[in-house]
């Protein structure tokens, strides 16, 4: 298992709203954080209304339900226009959307009142979310292509359901709310789970449907819209013609055109043409390794050109852009995602002013999916915008005391939605902005700040010159902000996640990524003269990867984890000597009853390192480990069973007392925990169960200790469901 299967995204996101809720006699609501995340997992192809693009993304948001978020081209600014909140709401919009009049519509595949989806409304002169209806299953369920408006009704397919449950081609009546199943597949010969959009042409619907046909590898059908008349337009043999097609179909000069993800000469998948009045099929383009693979997404057609994606294969195996001129029938990859922050398993472009713009499902600068932008001009790649996955499972060290006063970083707070600082008082419980950042020079800040004379410091996962991140400085007397260093993503890392610690007269941190080899440094930075020092390149497996946790100096020695890589892939803890930084590996995680992907910073214990793993123990629902440094002898304290005591533990601990304080994130199951160690003994025991209402949920940033009251911060929850920052007194 890899640390990138978790989906790491930001905890919290937006502005706070002031305001107290108790829902338990020790832990107080202190502030509910409102605004909405960015997006995680894009796969939708976008549309354009009046020069601004449209998408859905399925994952992050208020209740991890998926976004409908727009894309400005020319300033490249990215809003959340709606966020999903589950239940009858809707979860998971996969599907593009439909422009109709000043409406948007657009599919869930799940959620509803049967959690079998959902057809909504998006007014896009208010933004306001309408649930126009609910699938119940019989009527279809699990719809994920786009819909397509026609004669003041909307047609699209539901990928499961009807009476056969091989999924149906539905009408929906916008006015009235009412749906009918046109047509219903038996999965039989005429196919079945279409998971594409329609495509009207002469009168008729076109689509696919990858399982079932004639051949048993899929097939293209036809609806006649007024009658419900199903025909077979061609079945796949599963051979070199091609296997599985998926994606909608696009009409040229009469010709349909579309691509399979299997079958072909190279078994990598086909781009095909099928003539709808013969049903005659010629295949266009056979993929392969090099020039993608599994090209299961839509295409776009401009100057007598197709252009598409593959989700596999190209040069670094995460998928390609190409054209094919229909003059020539030659084939060209004009990007291999995969190299940096390019994102990967790319999905249909859209051309704007003789650029393409399209989406990308995973990695980018915040590991969640990116927008890309190619020039045909040019076809120089881009990142436009990376989404960060608010909302999503990570590690945040958010939260430190100074001065008297608890101070968090939110990532995507203030007037920008680009982050914010705020202050906690502790006698009073008052919540008070410190700094709103505007997002160019700073851009989602969620780790904790450290104190250096008069100070705070603290880093972002992204904003500078280059969008890598930044170090900046904050004075807490004025709310001032400056940059102090500007990561260019090359060799000097990217992205740093983490709290800086004191190292000397310089400050210590992270970086995601960059380095030599491309898995993270460890970095020192003057505070006086912004100079940065790279003081470790990780290379994976030798030492480790993916640098998300801080660091901890004990007395001028530093010591840290990495979340991949190691001997066995599962990360590494580390220490770097005084002076020379020189590093040695001290344990290697296995993923077994040692754990494995250490998610946190170690905290330090008399001579004893403690911190948790995302994974491993016995049931596998991660740990809390010790190191003793004299021994040098690792040891599992407390393996979470994934019941009453919670799982996935992924925030740092803290030591009050004779007690270890942590919490779990509930991600696969429940909406966390606040539970304690025992030092002397390693006995857990649960402190507060969140309900995920008023309280919060997913309690996945660091707890602080101001005289025996503990305040911390959840991703989840609250009035406006993305979290809180609450006291809880043990």
């Amino acid at each position: 298992m890899k640390f990138c299967r978790y989906n790491i995204g930001i905890l919290v996101a937006a502005a706070v709203c002031i305001g107290a809720q108790a829902r338990a006699s020790t832990l107080i609501t202190l502030a509910s954080i409102a605004g909405s995340g960015d997006g995680n997992g894009p796969v939708a192809p976008m549309i354009n209304v009046g020069g601004t693009l449209y998408s859905t993304a399925p994952n992050s948001g208020p209740a991890n339900c998926g976004v409908v978020f727009q894309f400005d081209p020319v300033t490249k600014a990215e809003k959340v226009v709606y966020g999903f909140k589950g239940g009858a709401d809707g979860c998971a919009p996969v599907g593009a959307l439909v422009s109709v009049g000043k409406m948007l519509y657009g599919t869930t595949s799940h959620g509803g009142a049967r959690n079998a989806g959902t057809i909504f409304q998006i007014d896009l002169s208010t933004g306001a979310e309408t649930e126009l209806y609910a699938f119940s299953g019989s009527d279809g369920a699990g719809p994920q292509g786009s819909l397509v408006a026609l004669n003041g009704l909307l047609y699209g397919t539901a990928s499961q359901g009807g009476f056969a449950g091989a999924g149906t081609v539905f009408s929906f009546n916008p006015k009235t709310q009412t749906l009918v199943p046109v047509y219903e597949f038996t999965g039989q010969g005429d196919g079945g789970n279409p998971a594409g959009g329609l495509l009207y042409s002469n009168g008729f619907l076109f689509g696919t449907v990858p399982y079932g046909g004639p051949g048993n590898a899929g097939a293209v059908f036809r609806i006649d819209p007024a009658t419900g008349a199903q025909l077979t337009v061609y079945g796949f043999t599963g051979g070199n013609d091609g296997s599985e097609p998926t994606a909608a179909l696009l009409d040229v000069n009469g010709m349909l055109y579309g691509t399979t993800q299997l079958g072909g000469t190279q078994k990598s998948g086909t781009l095909f043409a099928v003539d709808p009045g013969t049903g005659t099929e010629k295949v266009i383009y056979n993929f392969g390794q090099n020039a993608g693979a599994g090209p299961s997404t839509g295409l776009t057609f401009y100057k007598n050109h197709l252009y598409g994606t593959t989700l596999y294969g190209g040069e670094y195996y995460f998928g390609v852009l190409y054209s094919i001129d229909l003059n020539t029938g030659t084939h060209k990859v004009l990007h291999a995602f995969g190299q940096g922050l390019d994102g990967s398993n790319p999905t249909t472009p859209i051309e704007v002013d003789g650029t393409l713009y399209g989406v990308a499902e995973t990695r980018g600068a915040g590991g969640a999916g990116a927008i890309y932008a190619v020039p045909l001009a040019t076809g120089v790649e881009s990142v436009a915008y990376s989404f960060t996955g608010a909302n999503a499972l990570e590690s945040n060290e958010g939260l430190n005391v100074s001065q008297g006063k608890v101070f968090a970083a939110i990532a995507q707070g203030g007037s920008a939605s680009a982050g914010e600082v705020v202050s906690i008082s502790p006698l009073t419980g008052s919540v008070s902005q410190v700094a709103s950042f505007d997002g160019a020079a700073v851009r989602y800040p969620s780790a904790g700040l450290v104190q250096a004379g008069s100070y705070l410091y603290g880093t972002s996962k992204e904003g500078g010159p280059t969008g890598s991140g930044t170090v900046y400085r904050l004075d807490p007397a004025t709310g001032a902000t400056s940059v102090v260093y500007n990561f260019t993503g090359g060799k000097d890392g990217f992205s740093p996640y983490s709290a800086l610690v004191n190292d000397g007269p310089d400050l210590v941190g992270t970086t995601y990524g960059g380095g030599l080899y491309g898995n993270g440094t460890v970095f020192s930075v003057s505070p006086q003269t912004g100079v940065e020092k790279v003081l470790h390149s990780f290379a994976g497996q030798v030492d480790g990867a993916i640098l998300l946790p801080g660091m901890l100096n004990i007395g001028g020695t530093l010591y840290g984890v990495t979340a991949e890589g190691g001997a066995y892939g599962y990360g590494s803890l580390f220490s770097m000597a005084p002076g020379t930084h020189a590093l040695t590996i001290l344990h290697d995680f296995t993923g077994g009853n040692d754990g494995g992907i250490p998610s946190s910073s170690v905290i330090d214990v008399n001579g004893t390192l403690y911190g948790v793993t995302l994974i491993g123990g016995a049931q596998g629902n991660g740990v809390v480990y010790s190191y003793n440094l004299a021994s040098k002898t690792q040891t599992t304290v407390h393996a979470f069973t994934g019941g009453a005591d919670g799982d996935v533990p992924i925030a740092p601990l803290l030591k009050v007392g004779n007690f270890l304080y942590g919490t779990t994130s509930g991600e696969f199951g429940g909406s966390g925990t606040i539970y304690k160690i025992d030092i002397a003994t390693g006995a857990e025991k649960v402190v507060y169960n969140f309900t995920g209402g008023w309280d919060g949920g997913l309690p996945n940033s660091n707890l602080v200790d101001v005289d025996g009251r503990i305040f911390g911060a959840t991703g989840s929850g609250g009035a406006s469901g993305i979290g809180t920052i609450f006291s809880l007194q043990p």
